[in-house]
């Protein structure tokens, strides 16, 4: 039998940040736009500003970065809340949607 996916994730064989697939096409136009725009900069900036705007870009991923961490961490925690209440002290479905 196969790992669960609570044992995958604990032994470093998920990484959800690099499984995700985008399927919003506005971020995708979005990110097309973006190498457009910075392509057309890179041809009017010196090679010093285009190096502080790499600085700026890899500034920016990290704040994404850790962002998304934080909004997983989020989520996880969430979910966790609900399968508790969900499960109750049992530790099994409720049958009774007020408990």
């Amino acid at each position: 039998m196969g790992k669960n996916i609570l044992k995958l994730l604990f032994d470093g064989e998920i990484n959800p940040s690099e499984s995700i697939e985008y399927s919003n096409s506005e971020l995708k136009l979005n990110r097309e736009m973006l190498g457009e725009e910075k392509a057309l900069l890179r041809a009017k900036l010196s090679e010093e500003a285009f190096e502080t705007l790499k600085n700026i870009d890899n500034i920016h991923a990290e704040i994404l970065k850790l962002y998304g961490y934080d909004c997983f961490v989020h989520g996880f925690k969430l979910c966790a809340r609900f399968l508790h209440e969900a499960l109750g002290e049992t530790g099994n479905l409720s049958q009774n949607e007020d408990s």
